[in-house]
């Protein structure tokens, strides 16, 4: 990913502020789902359901993750593109192990 680019500005958001609990490629924490392997959350969820989520994830459900009110349009932009772009470059090094 170019540096400035989308994707790599949603890289640094993610590691500054999701890695803590959630993994993508199943590296980062456990806390929160993986959000890469074996589907994308892009792959599953729309992507106005996902930013919806992240800004305050108790509309939708009880649990522990935190809203995120800072992150305006582009942080979210910017997080998507990142998944977007991982979604293509998945990894799983615990499936090698069980013949995947």
């Amino acid at each position: 990913m170019p540096e400035g680019a989308p994707a790599q500005v949603g890289f640094r958001l993610f590691r500054a502020e999701c890695l803590r609990c959630h993994a993508i490629n199943r590296e980062g924490g456990r806390v929160g789902p993986e959000l890469n392997v074996p589907q994308s959350i892009v792959e599953y969820r729309p992507e106005a359901q996902i930013r919806a989520y992240i800004k305050d994830p108790r509309t939708f459900r009880y649990g522990n993750m935190p809203a995120q009110p800072q992150l305006g349009e582009q942080d979210l932009d910017a997080l998507l593109a990142y998944f977007r772009a991982m979604s293509e470059r998945k990894h799983d090094p615990e499936a090698a192990g069980r013949g995947k």
